[in-house]
């Protein structure tokens, strides 16, 4: 049976990380294992714990409930190993140069090899639109693999990619390419990138709608724009390994996603990361 892990610090933003976690739970018929890292009296936290989960419907069977001492970062790291999903408030909004640089949940999201879903939304449903944004590298078959095994491509999902367009008007200025030429050239790239992105999700079994959208200023930027627009309410990101140094945790891409995005995010570890975790399942 799936397992999934949300650590509260019973502030609001765990609030809704424990939300979110019992509406999966409840949908999906994964086992729930909400933990509480204290500093002061145990049986007080308990009692805040049990009525937090009770608050948002999480009680019943398959529940499981635990305050413990410890260091936060590494009892939650530990835990989220024998686990398949570690579900975690949002660490809050900041510049990309400051993201993951200090709080437990960024310290978190370096160490485990669990795919970790960032909540900063109330859970008032399933997830009902996925953005699934793919750059072609090595790692994109197991995000969407990823994505599916934990039902999160059951909604309606959208892969998308940003793929690189020339500055109009440097082209305009340096040949003779009118602006219809431009207009056709983006076309094509965009037509290239949807005839491969449509290869990867029929590869996955996923059923998803495919876009190729042109970069104007970061794909970071234009990945968040479009989720925006389609009202994603979930965006999947992958790692890049881990590192501590920022840029290299995430990259640049998933690092700008998690700062201005308005909707969930799910991380994916890097592949080899994620084979490790299954094989010490």
């Amino acid at each position: 049976m799936t397992t999934i892990l949300v650590a509260s610090d019973l502030s609001d933003r765990s609030a809704r990380a424990v939300g979110r976690a019992a509406v999966l739970a409840r949908a999906n018929r994964w086992a729930l294992h909400v933990l509480h890292v204290c500093a002061g009296e145990e049986a007080a936290a308990r009692t805040a714990l049990e009525q937090e989960l009770a608050d948002v419907g999480g009680r019943g069977e398959g529940v499981r409930v635990d305050v413990v001492r410890g260091d936060p970062c590494d009892v939650i790291s530990t835990a989220a190993e024998a686990t398949d999903l570690l579900v975690l408030g949002e660490p809050g909004r900041r510049t990309v140069g400051r993201l993951f640089t200090g709080t437990t949940a960024e310290r978190i999201v370096r160490r485990v090899s669990t795919p970790v879903l960032l909540v900063r939304c109330p859970a008032k449903r399933p997830y009902r639109r996925t953005l699934l944004p793919i750059d072609f590298s090595a790692s994109s078959p197991a995000i969407l693999q990823t994505a599916r095994e934990l039902g999160f491509t059951v909604g309606d999902c959208v892969a998308v990619h940003a793929f690189a367009t020339p500055q109009v008007d440097m082209m305009l200025q340096a040949s003779s390419i009118s602006m219809a030429g431009v207009r056709e050239h983006m076309l094509a790239e965009q037509e290239k990138a949807e005839r491969k992105l449509a290869a990867l999700v029929k590869e996955a079994d996923i059923v998803a709608r495919v876009a190729g959208i042109p970069i104007e200023t970061t794909p970071a930027s234009a990945i968040v724009a479009y989720a925006q627009r389609l009202e994603s309410d979930l965006i999947v990101v992958g790692s890049r390994g881990h590192s501590r140094l920022a840029q290299l945790v995430l990259g640049s891409v998933a690092s700008h996603v998690l700062a201005h995005a308005d909707a969930d995010v799910l991380v994916v570890p890097p592949v080899a990361a994620m084979m490790d975790h299954l094989a010490d399942a």
